[in-house]
């Protein structure tokens, strides 16, 4: 059964960052975001770190990565940003 969840796990990962590169060639330029409007969850900012080194972009443009993700599939940033960190190496 763990396997079985790790490989679903993998799966998931594999299709969000398919959807992660789709929407960056997509994305319209970000909006400026006041510091109240940033988000403070500890996986939302480590997934923005992992986006940016992976992505070679700003950590801003990559929460504006994961909100447009968010956005087309219809699910939490913050859910969004578990997987990429557990997706992480």
């Amino acid at each position: 059964m763990l396997m079985d969840l790790r490989q679903r796990l993998q799966e998931c990962s594999d299709e969000l960052w398919e959807t992660i590169g789709r929407a960056q060639a997509t994305a319209a330029p970000p909006p400026s975001l006041d510091d109240g409007q940033r988000p403070h969850n500890p996986d939302i900012e480590q997934a923005k770190l992992i986006l940016a080194a992976r992505l070679g972009i700003s950590p801003g443009d990559a929460f504006q990565v994961l909100r447009q993700v968010s956005q087309d599939v219809n699910i939490k940033v913050r859910d969004i940003a578990s997987v990429v960190v557990l997706a992480s190496p």
